[in-house]
């Protein structure tokens, strides 16, 4: 989804689009730095690996906030299922 708002969407012209990007995808900057390496050892599978860095890496923080980000809401008001 944020690769959509980044890449389609485009909000905010050239540099509003690059701090969007940023924030919305941080794990595009150590998946460019590492497929920076992967490009000295083989440059012809570095699209591949930076493509799947970018999504694994923002995925995985994505995950690392919301996750204990739910723990803690759901600890703390203690929510349960709704009474209808």
């Amino acid at each position: 989804m944020a690769a959509f708002v980044v890449f389609v969407i485009h909000p905010g012209g050239f540099e509003g689009q690059v701090g969007w990007f940023f924030l919305l995808l941080p794990g595009s900057i150590p998946a460019t730095v590492l497929s920076v390496g992967v490009y000295k050892l083989a440059p012809s599978v570095e699209p591949v690996i930076h493509w799947a860095l970018i999504i694994i890496l923002n995925y995985g923080w994505y995950l690392g906030i919301s996750y204990p980000m739910i723990k803690f809401f759901r600890r703390r008001w203690q929510l349960g299922s709704p009474d209808f």
